[in-house]
């Protein structure tokens, strides 16, 4: 008996949910959603953007919203999650955040609403992002700060 890893079947999964949005398979689409969060606990919003090469080597309890983006090669780890913001319930605002290629999110990591996290920037675990990443930035903590920041 051949053993898939959690990380592998997300991927797998995600890649067949992705496919079914493109062909306007809504239904086939949340259904996938729906296995992939029972599998492996990673829950892929239906209408969330995936670019290739995505790792995830524990993707429990990974939340990616409907209109997250995420690049090209990049590295989720577990409890990550990339949701919505509003300011008030009432705007119909709804934001979500875009990671660019080569990114890496720490363990619990939280970025919520209109972010942009640029190319090869890095975010560490537990962190709180509140405001955009520079490119090859590296941010910590709560709120999440650049690291140059945080050793002055």
């Amino acid at each position: 008996m051949v053993a898939i890893f959690p990380g592998v079947q997300a991927i797998v999964l995600l890649r067949l949910q992705l496919a079914s949005q493109a062909t306007a398979h809504w239904r086939l689409a949340n259904v996938l959603s729906v296995v992939n969060i029972r599998l492996t606990g990673a829950e892929f919003v239906p209408g969330c953007r995936v670019g290739a090469g995505l790792v995830m080597r524990h993707p429990q309890g990974i939340v990616v919203g409907h209109g997250a983006e995420i690049g090209d090669d990049c590295t989720i780890l577990q409890h990550v999650t990339l949701g919505e913001s509003y300011a008030d319930g009432e705007s119909g605002d709804h934001s979500y955040p875009t990671l660019g290629s080569r990114v890496v999110v720490g363990a619990g990591a939280v970025i919520l609403g209109g972010i942009r996290v640029e190319d090869h920037a890095v975010v560490g675990a537990n962190a709180v992002v509140t405001k955009d990443v520079s490119k090859g930035d590296v941010v910590v903590g709560v709120p999440a700060r650049s690291r140059c920041e945080n050793s002055r």
